[in-house]
């Protein structure tokens, strides 16, 4: 069976500067994946009715349709039992951390305050997807 050759990540975060960077780096780690911004979670909602993607990485704190809304309403549609959701936050509150893996997130990610640490954390998703290997849903 030949690899599949189209991915798509989506980052629903409302901070054009955080999104900017995110795009960035997930160019420079892996060029061969799509990306795609929105601005909250109900503009992903929309989306995702005609998108499928590989993954998605959502904010927290964003109008309209926050992360956590938007995460319980993925888990209960039939996609996003099928693909990875990751939060991406500046918290870094255990309570935080928890309350995304009871709502089924595939893991929290802090955003981090070097490129480096991107790069690293956007390497290691991006490599398990392209892969093959999965990543946890």
């Amino acid at each position: 069976m030949e690899p599949r050759k189209n991915y798509t990540v989506i980052l629903a975060d409302d901070d054009f500067d955080d999104a900017e960077l995110f795009q960035s780096v997930l160019s420079d780690v892996a060029p061969q994946i799509k990306f795609v911004h929105v601005e909250d979670g109900s503009d992903l909602l929309r989306l995702t009715e005609k998108l499928l993607p590989d993954a998605v990485f959502l904010d927290i704190n964003m109008p309209r349709v926050d992360g956590w809304q938007c995460l319980k309403q993925l888990r209960e549609s039939a996609i996003g039992e099928r693909i990875p959701i990751f939060m991406y936050s500046t918290s870094s509150h255990s309570r935080d951390q928890q309350l995304s893996k009871d709502l089924g997130a595939s893991g929290f990610i802090t955003k981090p305050s070097e490129i480096k640490v991107l790069q690293q954390v956007l390497t290691n998703i991006t490599q398990k997807l392209l892969d093959g290997d999965g990543l946890a849903v």
